[in-house]
């Protein structure tokens, strides 16, 4: 059953990311190359759909093993809880990276078969359209680590917020929720780690964040939320 929800999940992923690119075609740009409609498309599709991709992919996973009534199994066989939500966490990170970093790169080579390569002159983030005319693969490649990184962040909200609460539904929606929650209430403010998702908005007036510090919000956020849904886990009382 997960190797298919993740096969649909992949499926779905693409076609909007394909949307993406029929958008980019009605829009005018000086040449059209697979590396501008990559940037283009997961800079308008993905800061709406990752956070549900994510939390659909491997956010649920401690949501439906409380559905089914494994956890309580697990914990009767003697395992620790400790050792049963660190295992959790771990796939989380792991599963994520595999799923969105296969998705992107299964996107990005399908551009390829598009368009032809080429510099990205028009739909790149303010603070780098030099470099993504000059250095298109590795912008995307930065692209696909950004959106890689974010996704692990995601995936662990959820996973946070499954120690609490069991229906999956809300588990999967939350992060959706606190992402647009927080783009909207942090939307004027120059240190926001959201408001980079797309790398499009608010960057020119802030110079000194690079592609680094993006990234490094993201890698924050997500072992933050991973070491927090492990110890809340590890000491809460009834595993449930």
């Amino acid at each position: 059953m997960g190797k298919k929800k993740l096969l649909v999940l992949g499926i779905l992923g693409i076609g909007l990311l394909i949307t993406g690119v029929v958008i980019y075609l009605e829009y005018n740009t000086p040449q059209r190359t697979s590396f501008e409609a990559f940037s283009f498309a997961t800079g308008y599709i993905l800061p709406l759909a990752l956070p549900l991709l994510a939390g659909l992919s491997t956010g649920d996973m401690l949501a439906e093993d409380r559905h089914l009534g494994l956890v309580q199994l697990f914990m009767s066989r003697g395992v620790l809880p400790y050792q049963y939500i660190s295992g959790k966490a771990i796939g989380s990170v792991v599963g994520q990276i595999c799923f969105t970093g296969g998705l992107l790169i299964t996107f990005l080579l399908t551009t390829f078969l598009l368009f032809p390569a080429g510099p990205i002159l028009e739909y790149a983030a303010d603070f780098a359209k030099a470099f993504a005319a000059t250095n298109p693969m590795v912008y995307c490649l930065v692209l696909l680590l950004i959106y890689v990184c974010a996704a692990t962040a995601f995936s662990g909200i959820a996973l946070l917020v499954s120690v609490w609460i069991e229906n999956i539904f809300v588990v999967v929606v939350t992060p959706t929720i606190l992402y647009f929650a927080a783009l909207y209430s942090l939307s004027m403010s120059l240190i926001n780690p959201y408001c980079y998702l797309a790398l499009n908005e608010g960057v020119s007036s802030s110079p000194s964040f690079t592609f680094l510090k993006v990234m490094g919000y993201w890698i924050t956020i997500s072992v933050t939320v991973h070491v927090l849904a492990v110890m809340a886990f590890s000491l809460k009382k009834d595993h449930s």
